[in-house]
């Protein structure tokens, strides 16, 4: 590792800044004379400035030597000449370079102090009266402030960018909040976890069993929970284990403290099926409001004779439809709420075109949507009209990014809303759909249930076909063209538990036989470079998608996407890569977004013309890395649709190369080919649902790698992770108190 070079000099000039996070890129003029280029990022600095700075001198390949500076501390100018640079720069509103000079020419050394303790003084200098002087010692008294937050915050070891965004959030009251209260960061600056405001915490002298610690790491556990397994609640017992391994305190602390953010209303406890559990507030009320909204919309039901209009609609479009088809048909029609699921090659397509062209024949207004781009943009293709993302039916507000246009003062105008891939809508996708749904719409529910569940918390689709109080039609039928495909009738096979022989010949479905991980890794390698690509006739790496059952390990996303990086868009001189995380990202390479940002703003481009714009980019959307510009510290990534995103260098967590992606990333996604090592991992994991999603994910070929009892066993394998969601339970019992 590089020793760090301090180094004392003047700010010349600023040559860029980015307001949304401080990155600044500034000429420092050094011993009088030399000057050097320096970048980093800062809360506040200025032109004149003298300032102390640590770093290390970096080669760019574009502008050539810079110093990258890890810390710098502000000093006042102490001489007649720099402290007459320092008020003429700019930096307070007013003072130009004649005035800066009566003042230095008036106090000279003592200019500083005057400006700071006797400020009315300043007003004997030609050109200054009192209400200018105070505006001067205002302005002045601020940038101290300024000064003094940052030393403060670097001697918590607190970096440059974090420092800036902690600044922007609190201004003037950044110290006093650190002081009292470090693990607000953790809720309110976005990157700041509870194990580095811990760290902070334990520096400014917060104690061990502060209550502002411990609730903190209760709410740091919940949010996993949430983030990385899915659960809208845990059981109060695990969340305690949880919370005693994270930060070793008395049980008994942890739940008085549990009591108090009932109390003061920030998380809920509730005794649910004789075990208690606790909820993120958030979770809790956006899985009653669920409940009560279905059971709501459910009442929207009536019986239609509608039989002639089908049959008329069928005869004339030259649709066959088979009596579970029919029936799917019949009940989205006339109930509220209706699901329709089934597998793959069982009409869930066939269905849904007859029943958005028979509505469309009968006048009604239709809206389709589903949770992802390219789910909606299949679902658009299937039924020859326009289907939406849930995000952009709702409408991404422009004023705040976190809230929609549509809602329950301005609901979606429709007669009915159709979803399709709807095993992938989370509790949060779904409480904003249905806030936006009017009580006389209906909601049509398209999906594969035995798919896993959302990425996000929840298990929507699930839970409300368990409720019972939901129209549900299984589409179990395979149709005869459907049952020429390999993928189609394993993916069957696979869901029923059946074994079926590896080793049979086929146009659309293989399994390679490869004993361990090395030679795994060559063989995807030779797929996705050569052999698929000779196939599909195609080099577009888009068609070709490697799924992962883990990020972790040999044959984990992780690794499988650096080594089919150097394969697929190997180093050159003629790209630039920007080093982040787990990777090194380079132009040209695939990647994905891998959380929701509803305030990113696109574009779309003719002619090098912007021809629209909107915001937000979703966790799933996939796109190719276009540029990567160091000076202005931002990568541009093309997503579907033609869609341009800047991000800045300090957003590169929101995104992975996605050569290989999990699993369960590939949801509502289709892929002309999969290529997916098959060789061990935890039971838990390897199942009978991962397997089958990982199949019905590709349209026209599948490629599995590496042991056969490997696949026998996930088939075997009906365990599923148990995901803590209440929903369906609450459907029930609001049901009956209802009846009652």
């Amino acid at each position: 590792m590089k020793e760090k070079i301090e180094i004392t000099g003047t700010v010349k000039n600023i040559v860029f800044r980015s307001e949304q996070n401080g990155y600044t890129v500034f000429k420092l003029k050094i011993n009088d004379e030399k000057i050097i280029i320096c970048t980093g990022y800062f809360a506040q600095i200025n032109e004149s400035e003298s300032i102390n700075i640590t770093g290390n001198f970096v080669i760019h390949p574009v502008y050539g030597e810079q110093f990258k500076v890890i810390s710098i501390e502000k000093k006042i100018p102490v001489t007649n000449e720099n402290i007459e640079k320092y008020l003429s720069s700019g930096i307070i509103k007013g003072i130009g370079p004649k005035i800066a000079e009566r003042i230095v020419k008036t106090f000279g050394s003592k200019t500083f102090d005057i400006i700071e303790n006797n400020y009315e003084q300043l007003s004997k200098v030609r050109g200054i009266n009192k209400k200018f002087a105070k505006l001067i010692n205002e302005t002045f008294m601020e940038i101290n402030r300024s000064r003094n937050i940052m030393i403060y915050l670097q001697s918590l070891d607190i970096t440059p960018a974090y420092i800036a965004k902690i600044q922007k959030k609190y201004g003037d009251d950044t110290i006093n909040m650190i002081k009292i209260n470090p693990y607000r960061l953790t809720d309110e600056v976005w990157g700041i976890g509870f194990k580095k405001a811990d760290v902070i915490a334990k520096k400014v002298g917060i104690e061990k069993d502060s209550p502002f610690r411990i609730q903190s790491a209760i709410k740091f556990c919940l949010k996993q929970a949430a983030e990385i397994s899915g659960h809208v609640y845990l059981p109060e017992k695990i969340l305690l284990e949880n919370v005693i391994e994270l930060i070793n305190i008395d049980i008994d602390l942890i739940k008085e403290n549990l009591k108090q953010m009932q109390i003061n209303n920030l998380i809920k406890r509730e005794n649910l099926q004789d075990e208690v559990v606790v909820y993120l507030n958030i979770y809790y009320y956006m899985e009653q409001f669920i409940a009560k909204k279905i059971l709501l919309l459910n009442t929207n039901s009536f019986d239609m004779q509608n039989d002639d209009a089908i049959k008329n609609f069928m005869v004339q479009n030259k649709i066959n439809l088979a009596d579970n088809q029919l029936e799917a048909v019949k009940q989205s029609i006339q109930n509220g709420v209706t699901i329709i699921t089934g597998g793959p090659g069982t009409g869930k397509t066939t269905t849904l075109k007859a029943i958005v062209g028979i509505l469309k024949s009968f006048g009604n207004y239709i809206e389709l949507c589903a949770p992802t781009g390219r789910a909606a943009k299949k679902m658009s293709e299937a039924t020859n009209f326009e289907a939406k993302t849930i995000h952009r039916l709702l409408g991404i507000n422009f004023d705040d990014a976190q809230k929609f246009n549509c809602d329950e003062n301005n609901p979606v105008k429709a007669d009915y809303i159709i979803v399709d891939e709807a095993s992938m809508i989370d509790i949060t996708l779904m409480y904003s759909l249905l806030k936006a749904t009017a009580i006389d719409t209906k909601l049509i529910l398209v999906g594969d249930v035995d798919q896993l569940p959302s990425v996000g918390p929840g298990n929507i689709l699930h839970d409300l076909i368990e409720s019972g109080k939901t129209k549900v039609v299984r589409l179990d039928k395979i149709f005869r063209q459907a049952s020429q495909s390999s993928i189609i009738i394993n993916a069957h096979k696979i869901n029923n538990g059946e074994q079926f022989d590896l080793n049979s010949k086929s146009d659309d479905f293989f399994f390679i036989y490869k004993p361990d991980s090395n030679s795994i890794i060559n063989t995807i390698i030779e797929m996705v470079a050569n052999r698929i690509p000779r196939k599909l006739n195609s080099n577009d790496i888009s068609e070709i998608q490697v799924l992962a059952p883990m990020k972790r390990g040999e044959l984990g996303t992780i690794n499988l996407n650096k080594i089919l990086q150097e394969k697929l868009n190997p180093s050159s001189m003629l790209k630039n890569e920007k080093e982040f995380g787990n990777y090194i990202y380079r132009e040209g390479d695939k990647v994905m977004q891998v959380k929701n940002n509803y305030s990113l703003e696109w574009q779309c481009f003719e002619n090098n013309i912007c021809v629209a714009n909107g915001l937000g980019v979703f966790n799933g959307d996939t796109g190719f890395i276009e540029k990567i510009d160091e000076y202005h510290k931002k990568i541009t990534i093309k997503f579907d649709d033609n869609k341009f995103v800047d991000y800045d260098f300090t957003q590169l967590d929101e995104i992975d190369l996605a050569y290989a992606i999990t699993i369960h990333k590939s949801q509502g996604s289709e892929y002309k080919s999969i290529v997916v090592p098959i060789f061990g991992g935890p039971p838990m994991l390897m199942n009978r649902n991962l397997l089958y999603t990982a199949v019905t994910r590709a349209k026209d070929l599948v490629i599995m790698i590496g042991l056969p009892q490997t696949v026998y066993s996930m088939i075997k394998n009906k365990k599923k992770f148990e995901r803590y969601s209440a929903l369906d339970y609450r459907i029930k019992s609001l049901d009956k108190i209802n009846d009652v």
